[in-house]
């Protein structure tokens, strides 16, 4: 009996045809199997008065993914009565911006489409104040102990920042990082290295991440490492690695990258240190080389970890409260609800009242 071979659409076609089209399935399924997805980085942090400062990269807005460089944006003065909450957002077309919420007895978060925009952070400011805080802790502007930003020098609290070859300058007026000199380097060597000196001790026991910017010269081996290692009075007390596609580096993107990494993950005894080493340990002779600027430990407001998706089952809602309460456990009016109501699913459903059960209790933004 004779085999009859059909594609998708029922034409019939050959054998080989067959065995051809299989090849292509396998080899799409693989592709899609071994492609990591970007990964998503962004913060806003403070940066006096009601200044903020913040970056998105690989951002998703309906499956297609975005960049927007770091950009200062304000809030608008703050109500004389009223508290209200703001949201910092990166749009489709890679600029960053701030949603204003509306001042009231009752915080309610302004609606962030997310057909169109890209939620970095929601800030609150209260009544009279003068810089925003987080609207989780009501704490504290973002402060920044600077290794290093545009002198790379002791006064004005920056470290004494020295390289370890000549193929490394510091504060370099060749730099396409949107600053006036960076740190560059050029046909760097494998141990080459930059060193960040500090005239004292430094405890960073409040700080949160730290982090720089980075721009490659050409592209980088994927299984290679960065180094940043940590010294207390001349002995190595800490030593982070990271490679491709950790911590925001992508080895192969020539663009401006923003490298973060939390203080937990650095692992530094007591938080203490005085010097900072940072080094590409490559397995080449030498590499064209990169430029870093901005590098420094930021304390505040923690960075959103957009990269995690959670699945909220059936008839479970997770609730964001407005404001810091005693007891997380109860939902209080103003408080903003992903998840299942009257069998449909909702987000940023503002709680009114009521009961919780109930659609009419919400002011429904948005449902699936």
């Amino acid at each position: 009996m004779a085999i009859t071979y059909r594609n998708i659409k029922g034409v019939e076609i050959t054998a080989e045809e067959y065995d051809e089209s299989l090849r292509w399935l396998y080899n799409a399924l693989t592709a899609l199997q071994t492609t990591t997805p970007p990964t998503t980085l962004s913060d806003a942090w403070s940066i006096g008065g009601m200044d903020v400062r913040a970056y998105a990269t690989n951002y998703p807005i309906l499956n297609t993914f975005y960049t927007a460089v770091e950009k200062t944006v304000t809030h608008a003065a703050s109500d004389g009565t009223y508290a209200r909450e703001d949201a910092v957002v990166a749009d489709i077309n890679g600029d960053i911006s701030i949603i204003q919420g509306a001042a009231g007895a009752v915080v309610i978060p302004p609606t962030v489409d997310e057909n169109l925009y890209y939620l970095i952070r929601r800030l609150l400011i209260p009544a009279n104040a003068t810089s925003p805080v987080d609207p989780n802790t009501e704490e504290g502007i973002t402060a920044v102990l600077p290794l290093y930003s545009e002198t790379g020098t002791v006064a004005g609290g920056e470290t004494d920042v020295t390289p370890s070859a000549a193929t490394i300058v510091i504060n370099s007026p060749n730099s396409p990082i949107a600053e006036t000199v960076s740190i560059e380097a050029t046909n760097v060597q494998k141990l080459d290295e930059i060193i960040f000196q500090f005239s004292a001790l430094q405890n960073i026991a409040s700080y949160t991440d730290f982090r720089f910017k980075l721009q490659l010269k050409a592209a980088l081996e994927t299984n290679r490492n960065w180094f940043v290692r940590f010294y207390k009075e001349g002995n190595l007390v800490a030593s982070k690695t990271f490679l491709h596609n950790q911590y925001g580096f992508n080895a192969q993107n020539l663009n401006l990258q923003h490298i973060s990494i939390p203080k937990a993950d650095l692992a530094i005894p007591n938080d203490e240190f005085d010097k900072v080493k940072i080094l590409f340990y490559h397995n080449l002779n030498t590499i064209p080389g990169y430029w870093i600027d901005d590098v420094e430990i930021i304390k505040g407001f923690v960075p959103v970890d957009n990269t995690t998706t959670n699945i909220i089952p059936n008839n479970t809602r997770i609730i964001f409260k407005s404001l810091t309460s005693a007891d997380n456990t109860q939902l209080v009016v103003g408080d903003s609800v992903h998840g299942w109501i009257e069998d449909k699913f909702v987000y940023d459903a503002i709680y009114l009242g009521g009961n919780p059960e109930l659609a009419a209790s919400y002011n429904i933004l948005g449902q699936r």
